[in-house]
């Protein structure tokens, strides 16, 4: 059944659909999907953004055409779009999330951070890291997409072969479908010995007093900085963020900020238990900028009248300078 959903994607995604279909099938046969999916006959642009819905009505045409399944269809599409990645020019950037599989994984959630600057409107899912050991780790996907299961379980069997030679068995433990997300949980099986080696966490948060640095000069660093205590209450503001807000002392940080990502509940074990994430808050209140704006004048004096009366000043200036 073909999912309603208002969220755009990158043609990135479509052109690699497209690539997968003409290399494995032919021409012929992409013309056919493409017809049947009710596509107009376009090439698409890569930094182009198109409705979520093309892919799925291509996988779901594509399945008609071939006899094939939507899951198995979306899967082979995501171990493709890993195997072009490369193509694209962003192999590099995939192989410094980590050394090893659980590097990488670990550090998924950041991975759209990167591709922000070559894609800005990116509206990415958000992956977190739960339970883990020497053979295996728990992985977390929420999107705000709908049909996507299968494509992201292509793309996590593929990174393990494509990029560090390790065979992963995906499997689906769970997935929840509501209006607003799409919650899946993975478990990933494979050879994880780096969780053996990895660096132990701290079994404490890290104390405001126990920084290794002054406090000024910490808050200089980071102007933008609020630190808060265990029931959320903010109890330091960074000076660049009074300059925005000048009344949060006090005040709860998940009353006055909404959590982007990842797709949590904003509380203090939620933020504690995946400190591998870089965590995006929004502003409940509307911003208004202290600094006011110069705007300059505007001269309404005749260009020509002008140019005139600063050669007069020039020519008096040389004249000056002359008899002097």
């Amino acid at each position: 059944m073909e999912v309603s959903n208002p969220l755009k994607m990158y043609g990135l995604y479509l052109e690699a659909v497209n690539d997968y279909i003409n290399e494995s099938y032919g021409e012929d046969v992409w013309r056919l999907i493409e017809n049947r999916a009710e596509i107009p006959h376009l090439k698409f642009v890569r930094h182009q953004m198109y409705n979520d819905n093309l892919i799925l009505r291509l996988a779901k045409a594509a399945g008609e055409v071939l006899g094939k399944t939507h899951d198995e269809l979306m899967y082979a599409f995501g171990v493709y779009m890993v195997k072009r990645i490369g193509n694209y020019g962003y192999e590099r950037i995939l192989k410094v999330l980590g050394r090893n599989v659980r590097d990488f994984i670990n550090e998924l959630d950041n991975l759209h951070e990167y591709f922000r600057f070559s894609f800005p409107k990116v509206q990415p899912p958000s992956f977190c890291v739960e339970e883990e050991c020497e053979t295996s780790l728990t992985l977390h996907y929420r999107s705000t997409r709908k049909g996507f299961t299968q494509f992201v379980k292509g793309q996590l069997s593929q990174v393990g072969r494509q990029f560090y030679s390790t065979d992963i068995e995906v499997e689906i433990l769970s997935k929840e479908e509501t209006e607003k997300m799409t919650y899946v949980v993975y478990k990933m099986n494979f050879d994880n010995a780096a969780f053996k080696h990895r660096t132990p966490q701290q079994k404490t948060a890290p104390g405001y007093e126990k920084l290794p640095m002054k406090r000024g000069l910490f808050f200089d660093m980071f102007p933008f900085s609020v630190i808060f205590r265990r029931d959320m209450t903010m109890y330091r503001i960074g000076d660049g963020l009074k300059e925005v807000f000048s009344d949060l002392q006090g005040k709860k940080v998940n009353e006055e900020f909404t959590l982007i990502r990842p797709m949590l509940e904003f509380t203090w074990d939620n933020i504690y238990t995946h400190l591998n994430n870089v965590f995006e808050l929004l502003s409940v209140a509307v911003v208004e900028s202290k600094q006011k704006v110069n705007i300059p004048k505007l001269s309404k004096e005749d260009p020509e009248e002008s140019r005139e009366k600063e050669e007069n000043e020039k020519a008096k200036r040389e004249e000056e300078r002359g008899n002097g």
